[in-house]
This record gives structure tokens, C-alpha cells and sequence, in this order.
């Protein structure tokens, strides 16, 4: 089987998977929201912040480091296997020793609860490094399955064993770390079957090693983890668990559709490097393709949200999460800006600017922290997302001019155009929702979408060569024939 086909082969295997990963979680999210009250799904998604971001100390970049040494090396798996898994052992145990003092000092009545969601990520964190393994030897339709039984058996168990009672935060996290501790067991068995495994030795000096080379990843993904969830957690320091329940419904919303341009950015990346080298106009012109689908699909959902905020949450939440309707209007900016830096994004890493993405992350961090202190007490949970938008804005804005310094573009005005067309449609789309609001909310979904794209189609912001680039270049059915 030649590259793209091996490419397209492993980019549907784990599209589908983590497009069902990503539902099933969100669904997950809904019921728990549903049946707790908004000050304990505050807790709930506070703690799970905190759990998260655990995990992404604990794996340590380890992870993708080993996808990128093994994949060159084959030979390799079993040493990076033994040694790896011994490093991020040695990691763990640090960091819960670590964890379990400062909760000691804290003496708070939710500190189990955290220490079992710790563990849980930290499993789910160390499955991945596993799973990593298949990812290297280019046999990712194992980690689609995994992930796909991983997903259903959430599912299940939380629909069979979730009560809303007072210990429903701690079942819920239970039932998160047996989960994952099933999925990594299932993941070692087809590891050995399926993957060839040779010096699976433990070497001292092989643990330092992974672990001084895997410093860069760490700390790129442990500053990217941070900016991602500063807001939840000063927002926990300077108000309730319920604003912090009422932030995290819109938060996970926008969360759930960010799965869009990272599948469409899978899929373009691996031609747009390829063709960088020998053009770098060539390069920009698939990207900048990618981004025009990016602005296409993500303006109508901005705007959706300007006038149908209410309907969307209480309809996804429930009628007593209501509150968190403007708070979705005002966020909802985040789909366009932050799809947008997706594409842009990558444009970096193409050109080998990590340490330019780098440095965006560590100085948003900064800039982050320093308006939430500022607006948070203020406007509390419109200060956190305000300072979330301003931030993101800052990210594409940087993203924006390396890509033009880059040549990637002309001139910013090329990125302006491309969301002409989408702002006029999605007026027109607008209209025929104000008409038609208080109709039923899935019938007005569909139509509006209807009108969206015969509008786009109509003012050629859809023409035919969009739809020929589409099965051109991402040609993913037939590469896998």
C-alpha cells in the first residue's frame, strides 16, 4: 500500500473513532449535567479541568515523542515500550505524591473525588502512550477500535450505574478509571498480537534519555493544556461552582464542535507539507482552500447562536441552565476565530515555526491571566469569556502574520474575502430565523441550514472546483479502495 493510501487508510479509522469519542463524552457531559444540580456539575467539571490537565503533566509529551522516534524506527518499539512506560510510571508516582500532600494541606471534602479522577486520566493518559505504539507502526485502525470500545463502554456503564445522588461525582470518575483500566488491558493484548515487538528491555540510561528529549513536546502541550483551562480554574478562585457549571456547558459546546477543524486539518496537513517543499504558494493555496470550508461552516454556527443561545442550551441542558444562554451568545465568536486558528495554525508547524506556536501559547497564557484577574471579579463569568475571546483573537492575529511572512498569502486582505460571502448567507440565514424561532428547534436547525447553502450556492460562495478540491485532494474513499 503506497503513502496516501496508508494516510487516508489511518485518517478514517481515527476520524470516525474520535468523532464517536467525542459525541459519546458530550453525551456523557449531558446526562450528568442533566441529573445534577448546576453547583455539582460545577464541581464535576471542575474537577475534571483539574484532572485533565494532570494528565497532560503526567504524559510529559512522551507520547508523541515516541510516535515520532518509533515511526522512523520500527525496531525500536519494544525499547521505547518498556522504557517509556517506566518513565511515565516514575512520573505519576511523583506527581501523586505531590498531589496527595498539597490535598492534605487543603482538607477539602471533595479530595477523593479528585484523586480518583487523577488516576482515571492519568490510566486514560498511559493507554494513549500505548496506543501511541499502533499509531507509529501505522496500524491506527487499532486505535480506532480501542477508542471505540472505550467510548461505548463509558456509555453503558455511565446509562446503567449513574444515580443522582450525592456520591454521583465520585461514581461517575469510578466508573471512568475501571473503563479506562479495561481499555488499556484490551490495548496490550492486541499490542502484542498485532505489533512486532523485539528488545524489550529496561535501561536506565534509555529512561533519561526518553525522558530529557521529551522535555520540548512537554512543554508545549503542558503550556497549551494551561491556556485551555486557565478560565475554568481562576473562575473556580473568584466565584461559585455554579458559574463555573453555568461556563462549562457553553465551554464543552464549542469544545465538541472544535472536533470539525481538527479532522479537516488532519486530512490537509500531510499534502500541504509535502507540497511545501517544492512551494510554498502551492501549500498556502490547500490551506487556504481548507480555511475558506473552515469559515463556511463556522460563521452560520456564530451566528445561529447570536439569536437561538437560549433554544440551543436549554435544549442540549435543559430549561434550569437558561442562564448560560446569553453566555453562549457572547462565546459563540470563538467558533469562527478559534476554526480559523486550527488552519492557520498548522501553517506553523508546516513551516517549521513550533517555536513561533511556541511562544503564541506561553504569551497567551500570560496575557490570559492577566485579564481574567482583571474582568473576572467584575463581570465574573462573562469577564472569563470575554478574556477567552481576546485571547483567541491574539493567537490568530500572531498565527495570521507568520502565515503571511511565510508567503503563504499576499496580503490579509485574501483572508478577509474568504468571509464575505459566508456573512452574506448567513444574514439571509438570520431573517429566515427571526421568522421562524419559536418553530420546533430541530425543524428550524435543518431549514436554516437549507437556506444557508442554497444561499452560499446561489452567490457561488460554493462553487464546483470547492466540491472537485474535496474529492481531488482529499480523496479518502477511493485512496482506500
Amino acid at each position: 500500500m503506497d503513502n496516501n493510501k496508508i494516510i487516508y487508510r489511518n485518517f478514517i479509522f481515527l476520524s470516525a473513532a474520535q468523532i464517536l469519542s467525542g459525541f459519546v463524552l458530550f453525551f456523557i457531559n449531558v446526562i450528568i449535567a442533566r441529573n445534577i444540580s448546576i453547583s455539582y456539575y460545577g464541581i464535576f467539571a471542575l474537577t475534571l479541568t483539574i484532572a485533565n490537565l494532570f494528565g497532560v503533566i503526567s504524559d510529559f509529551g512522551i507520547s508523541n515523542f515516541t510516535i515520532r522516534e518509533v515511526s522512523r524506527e520500527k525496531k525500536i518499539t519494544g525499547k521505547y515500550l518498556i522504557n517509556g512506560t517506566i518513565c511515565k510510571i516514575l512520573i505519576n508516582i511523583i506527581l501523586f505524591t505531590i498531589l496527595v500532600i498539597v490535598l492534605v494541606f487543603i482538607k477539602s471534602t471533595f479530595n477523593l473525588i479528585i484523586i480518583i479522577a487523577c488516576l482515571a486520566i492519568s490510566t486514560k493518559v498511559l493507554n494513549q502512550f500505548f496506543m501511541s505504539f499502533f499509531n507509529a507502526n501505522e496500524k491506527m485502525q487499532y486505535s480506532g477500535t480501542i477508542l471505540t470500545i472505550q467510548a461505548l463502554l463509558l456509555f453503558v456503564f455511565i446509562r446503567i450505574f449513574f444515580r443522582s445522588a450525592e456520591n454521583a461525582i465520585l461514581n461517575v470518575f469510578a466508573i471512568y478509571l475501571i473503563v479506562y483500566i479495561l481499555s488499556s488491558i484490551i490495548t496490550i493484548v492486541l499490542l502484542f498480537k498485532k505489533v512486532e515487538i523485539n528488545d524489550l528491555k529496561y535501561n536506565l540510561s534509555s529512561v533519561k534519555d526518553i525522558f530529557v528529549k521529551s522535555i520540548p513536546f512537554g512543554v508545549f502541550y503542558i503550556c497549551g493544556a494551561i491556556y485551555f483551562q486557565t478560565d475554568t480554574l481562576m473562575l473556580s478562585l473568584y466565584t461559585n461552582s455554579k458559574e463555573v457549571g453555568l461556563y462549562q456547558t457553553v465551554i464543552r459546546l464549542i469544545m465538541l464542535l472544535e472536533i470539525i477543524p481538527s479532522l479537516l486539518n488532519s486530512a490537509v496537513y500531510p499534502t500541504a507539507s509535502r507540497v511545501y517543499n517544492s512551494s510554498k504558494r502551492d501549500a498556502g493555496d490547500i490551506l487556504l482552500k481548507a480555511l475558506k470550508y473552515i469559515i463556511t461552516i463556522s460563521i452560520p454556527i456564530f451566528s445561529a447562536t447570536l439569536i437561538y443561545h437560549n433554544q440551543v442550551i436549554t435544549s442540549i441542558y435543559g430549561d434550569k441552565y437558561i442562564s448560560a444562554g446569553p453566555l453562549l451568545a457572547v462565546l459563540g465568536i470563538l467558533v469562527p476565530i478559534r476554526f480559523a486558528g486550527h488552519i492557520i495554525g498548522s501553517g506553523l508547524l508546516i513551516a517549521n515555526k513550533q517555536k513561533m506556536r511556541a511562544y503564541g501559547t506561553f504569551s497567551s497564557i500570560i496575557i490570559n491571566v492577566v485579564l481574567n484577574i482583571i474582568l473576572i471579579p467584575k463581570f465574573g463569568i462573562y469577564g472569563a469569556g470575554i478574556t477567552s475571546i481576546l485571547t483567541s483573537l491574539y493567537l490568530l492575529l500572531l498565527y495570521s502574520y507568520v502565515f503571511k511572512q511565510e508567503s503563504f498569502i499576499d496580503k490579509y486582505s485574501g483572508l478577509i474575502i474568504l468571509c464575505i460571502k459566508p456573512i452574506a448567507a448567513s444574514l439571509i440565514m438570520l431573517i429566515v430565523l427571526s421568522r421562524i424561532i419559536s418553530y420546533n428547534f430541530y425543524f428550524v436547525v435543518g431549514l436554516c441550514a437549507v437556506v444557508y447553502l442554497c444561499v452560499m450556492v446561489i452567490i457561488k460562495g460554493i462553487t464546483k472546483n470547492d466540491i472537485s478540491f474535496l474529492f481531488n485532494n482529499l480523496n479518502v474513499f477511493k485512496s482506500i479502495e
